[in-house]
């Protein structure tokens, strides 16, 4: 039996971690609101039309929770670390790139609460609420995310 390859951490700045993770929801919306369109004609009236459009209008209203353009100057160095999901020759459900992009959040929600409990930035109060604002904001959009219930394909 071959072991698994170890998971590879990824590193990216705070800002780029962000926008992996929205960048993610934003993909997944435009295949959402592309399936709503597939099955507009036929299946408007039914559950699974609604279901799909539901997931499509969470997920586009994700986008510009979180203004990536105005993390605070200070906070763009802050490094994020994650593991990427294993490669997979059938790739991952909507529902598993949703979380994974969620998990992403959660890892930059951690290194921001690492700022704001570090004793060399309590006399930094502008750092402070910088960062309190922004994983307010993160945490905000990563809870919406995680309510979002993606339909199966059938059923």
């Amino acid at each position: 039996m071959r072991k698994p390859k170890p998971l590879a951490v990824r590193k990216a700045s705070l800002g780029d971690a962000i926008s992996e993770a929205f960048s993610e929801f934003t993909s997944l919306a435009e295949e959402m609101r592309a399936w709503e369109e597939n099955i507009q004609e036929k299946f408007s009236e039914t559950g699974k039309y609604a279901d799909v459009s539901d997931a499509a209008d969470a997920l586009e209203a994700l986008d510009g929770v979180v203004d990536e353009g105005a993390i605070h100057e200070k906070l763009t160095s802050v490094e994020v670390e994650w593991q990427d999901m294993p490669q997979r020759k059938r790739g991952y459900s909507r529902a598993d790139r949703c979380s994974h992009a969620c998990m992403i959040l959660d890892q930059c929600v951690f290194a921001l609460d690492e700022i704001t409990e570090s004793k060399e930035m309590e006399s930094d109060a502008e750092i402070i609420d910088a960062a309190e604002t922004l994983k307010d904001e993160i945490q905000q959009a990563r809870d919406d995310a995680e309510a979002i219930t993606f339909p199966g394909m059938f059923g």
